[in-house]
Formats: structure tokens, C-alpha cells, sequence
């Protein structure tokens, strides 16, 4: 019956025989092997060494299996580079760099929910190292190096990134080439208000920028402190590397109103629970380099205007005027009735009093 529905198939959509056979195994790898992609856990995700040229230097990974049967596992490794500005890495097979120097076990076999711990790796640095950065990733696949290379596996890849500084006389420079809000936005309704900076690496190993931000407002106070490399990410040599940070804001409603009155007061609550306003300045200020010896800052000015919680506040003023001026001359003119008639009931007693002493 399925031979004949097979044949039928390729008969009505005129499928070439070997396309569809082709087609056909492909699809069975998917479902018998795709559900796997994600059973294999490597840590840590990043490991950063330094060492002398010459030198040998170690370290260990953990290896889990979370698949509920047994799996060989083939290790291969690549160097790799800065992508775009986003921290990415380009990983790239090559017959030299530190992807040369690692050593460790090429397979390893782990049963069904296997947790393999201290599993070792040496990086063997040559003696004509060049000294800075180096950077390489050690993958775990299900399937051989061979045919990882070859562009046809289809299983499971994941690897933990390798940053090695060789010691030596490391050339270091680099800063902030750029500073502002996304979109370079200048006028705010409330927090948040998210920043952006982009950061140049002109020496031979990677930077990890360190620093805060300082928000202060038009009086000089400090309003807060952010934090604006809390991934902790690098920016390797001769690369720009784009971050973002945030002034956060609380208590914001995840509702999206439908009509211009509903948006209003969705604005009015979003800006009494994150009040500002006026002009504030952002100060960044980031120390890099081996010894966090290298400093960088930049400026960036910006307003928080919120104009719908001001409306409100001026009608409410307006209001609270009109209302306590008329209650006012109420009751002053309360105050003067009632004046003068004691000063009538006064003046009456005035005169019975007067008129019983002649008698």
C-alpha cells in the first residue's frame, strides 16, 4: 500500500525518483534525529586563560547528555572573529591560531542523562606566539568533524568559547565612539530611557569595557547610577562593538488602550510612578584595559517632559482655585452677616442697658 501511494505522488506532482527518494530520507533523519538538537548542555559557555609564549595551559568543561540514549559525541575546533557590531563571533576553520593549540579528547561517549564533569583540555602556545588576543570555540557535535566540514550533518552543535591572552608587550587603545539614546531620541515622557554606545578596540586583545552611567538632573543631583556592560561582554581587536543599557522604569501597564482617552490616562499613570522632569544628563564612564589602566567617557543630554500628568495637574489647580475662591468669598461673606448682626445684637444690649440705668 505505501509503495503505491509513493508511486501515485510521483506521478501526479511529477516528482523526479531520486529527488523524492532524496527528499524522502532527509525527512526521516529530521524526525528520527532533529528531536535531539537540543539535548546536549556544555559549560561554561566562556572560559578566558592567559599564558607566556611557550607555555602550556589547561582547563576542564562539563559534558551533559540530556537525551534518553547513548550518544558519541566528536569535538572539533575553530578560531573565530568579531561579526558586525552586534558581539557575535564568525567562527572560521583554519590551520592556524589558537584553534591549532587546543588538545583534547576527539569523542566521547556518554549514556542516557550522563552529567560528565572535569572533562580536560591543554593550549599549547607556541613559542612565537604573537602576544594579545586569541580566540577560538570548542564544539561538541553528534556528528564527526569530517562531515561537519563537508556542510551535509545534520545533529547537535554547541561549544564554549575560548578568549587566551598570550602575555607579552600587549598593544592597548580604544574608546567610546559614540553615546546616546536608541534612535538618539531627546524628549521622553517618563522612564524607561534606553541608551546605546558603541566602542572602538584599536589594540591586540579583547576589551571588556567597565563603568557606570550617571544620570543627574538640572540641579546637579544624582538621580541614578547604571550599570552599561552588565552581560560583560568583549569587544575584540580591531573591532566596534554596539551596547545597551537602560534607565528603567516601575510599575509600567502592559494594557494597550484602544482610544485617546484610555492612552491618556495610561500616560498619566506611567508618568507619576516614574516622575522626572526637566533636563538630565548621562554621564558614561568606562575604564579598560589588562589593568583597567585606559579611561573613556562621554556626554549625552536629554528632557523628560511628562505633559499629560502636568494637564491633569494644571486642570486640578485650575479647578482647586475656582472652587476654593468661591468657598472663600462665601465664607468671608458668612463671616461679615454674621459680624454685623453681633454687632447689632451689640449694639441693642447697648441701649437696654442704657435705658434701665436712667430708670
Amino acid at each position: 500500500m505505501g509503495v503505491i501511494i509513493i508511486y501515485v505522488m510521483i506521478k501526479v506532482f511529477s516528482i523526479n525518483y531520486f529527488k523524492f527518494i532524496l527528499f524522502f530520507l532527509i525527512f526521516i533523519v529530521f524526525l528520527f534525529y532533529g528531536v535531539n538538537t537540543e539535548a546536549l548542555t556544555v559549560s561554561p559557555v566562556r572560559i578566558e586563560l592567559q599564558g607566556n609564549p611557550g607555555e602550556t595551559i589547561g582547563g576542564e568543561l562539563t559534558l551533559s547528555n540530556e537525551s534518553d540514549g547513548f550518544q558519541t559525541f566528536y569535538t572539533v575546533s575553530e578560531n573565530f572573529q568579531a561579526q558586525g557590531e552586534s558581539g557575535s563571533p564568525n567562527f572560521i576553520r583554519g590551520t592556524e591560531g589558537l584553534a591549532t593549540w587546543i588538545s583534547l579528547a576527539e569523542s566521547l561517549n556518554l549514556r542516557p542523562n550522563e552529567y560528565r564533569e572535569a572533562i580536560p583540555f591543554s593550549i599549547n602556545i607556541p613559542i612565537d606566539a604573537e602576544p594579545g588576543g586569541h580566540f577560538a570555540a570548542i564544539f561538541w557535535s553528534t556528528e564527526p568533524p569530517s562531515e561537519i566540514g563537508s556542510g551535509v550533518a545534520i545533529g547537535a552543535k554547541v561549544g564554549t568559547l575560548i578568549l587566551l591572552r598570550v602575555l607579552g608587550d600587549v598593544e592597548e587603545g580604544g574608546g567610546i565612539i559614540e553615546f546616546s539614546t536608541v534612535n538618539k531620541q531627546k524628549v521622553f515622557l517618563h522612564r524607561p530611557v534606553n541608551f546605546f554606545y558603541r566602542f572602538r578596540n584599536d589594540g591586540a586583545d579583547r576589551i571588556k569595557p567597565d563603568g557606570t552611567a550617571n544620570i543627574r538632573n538640572l540641579l546637579g543631583i544624582r538621580a541614578d547610577s547604571l550599570q552599561p556592560n552588565s552581560i560583560e561582554g568583549n569587544v575584540l581587536p580591531d573591532s566596534i562593538r554596539h551596547f545597551e543599557f537602560a534607565w528603567e522604569g516601575k510599575g509600567l501597564s502592559k494594557k494597550e488602550p484602544t482610544n485617546w482617552f484610555g492612552i491618556f490616562w495610561l500616560n498619566v499613570g506611567n508618568e507619576w510612578r516614574n516622575f522626572g522632569i526637566g533636563r538630565y544628563n548621562a554621564k558614561l564612564s568606562l575604564d579598560y584595559g589588562f589593568d583597567k589602566q585606559l579611561h573613556s567617557e562621554a556626554k549625552y543630554s536629554f528632557w523628560v517632559l511628562p505633559w499629560h500628568l502636568a494637564l491633569v495637574a494644571i486642570i486640578l489647580i485650575i479647578i482647586i482655585y475656582i472652587v476654593g475662591r468661591r468657598e472663600l468669598l462665601a465664607y468671608n461673606h458668612w463671616i461679615v452677616r454674621r459680624t454685623m448682626k453681633h454687632m447689632e445684637q451689640l449694639k441693642k444690649a447697648t441701649r437696654r442697658y442704657a435705658t434701665k440705668k436712667k430708670v
